[in-house]
């Protein structure tokens, strides 16, 4: 482990020193999952059509930043967060995610969008409202998803209903991709395991103490 600087030497030397871990960003999600559709800011929309119901987790974006790690936690909810140590002990809580197949309108491919209440609670809102089933063979729709940047570099996120208004129901062809077990539901939690409170513990234990608080890193989020 790197030492930080002590009082008895307060000019910085040529080391890196722990004080800098703390300022590390975020691990980027990998680019080469072909089955990932990565909703990025880019100037024309995307078009989706959800297959599936989602499932729904938190993932760390932060607290294991150091480690370039971004697990899944065994916590839901605040009621379980003694089985994360990051969450429970230093208030590291975790980010709401969902994961869904939906077919990519620009090539018809069958992938997985894993992202936050963003991109996946107005479509929640429709579908109460209307009393329908996103992800319905029948009675789907597909969804406008605008993502951009705003002037503060904030990321920017519009999701709405097609304009036509009326449902696509899915291809025999889109309907026999689903029938394979590779594209269901349980596929996805495979895909999107959750860490033990034993590895989340293992993780935590071996992180410095520096980066184990998240009072100390609220500087660094801002």
């Amino acid at each position: 482990m790197r030492p930080a600087r002590t009082s008895s030497n307060p000019i910085d030397t040529d080391e890196m020193t722990a004080d800098w871990d703390a300022l590390l960003p975020p691990p980027r999600w990998p680019d080469h999952d072909p089955d990932l559709l990565r909703l990025v800011p880019r100037p024309r929309p995307y078009r989706i059509r959800l297959a599936c119901s989602p499932i729904k987790f938190r993932r760390h974006s932060w607290a294991f930043r150091t480690l370039g790690l971004r697990p899944i936690s065994p916590a839901l909810v605040s009621s379980e967060k003694a089985l994360d140590a990051a969450w429970d002990e230093g208030g590291f809580v975790p980010r709401i995610r969902f994961a869904a197949f939906v077919f990519d309108r620009d090539d018809g491919r069958l992938r997985i969008v894993e992202d936050g209440p963003d991109i996946f609670a107005p479509v929640g809102t429709h579908a109460h409202a209307e009393r329908i089933n996103p992800a319905s063979p029948t009675k789907g729709r597909d969804w406008v998803v605008r993502v951009s940047w705003t002037a503060e570099e904030w990321k920017s996120v519009s999701v709405t209903p097609d304009a036509s208004g009326r449902p696509t129901p899915l291809t025999a062809a889109e309907l026999a991709l689903l029938e394979d077990p590779r594209c269901s539901r349980d596929e996805l939690v495979r895909r999107f395991p959750k860490a033990s409170p034993d590895e989340i513990r293992g993780l935590w234990s071996s992180l410095p103490a520096a980066t184990r608080s998240i009072r100390r890193t609220k500087a660094c989020r801002s």
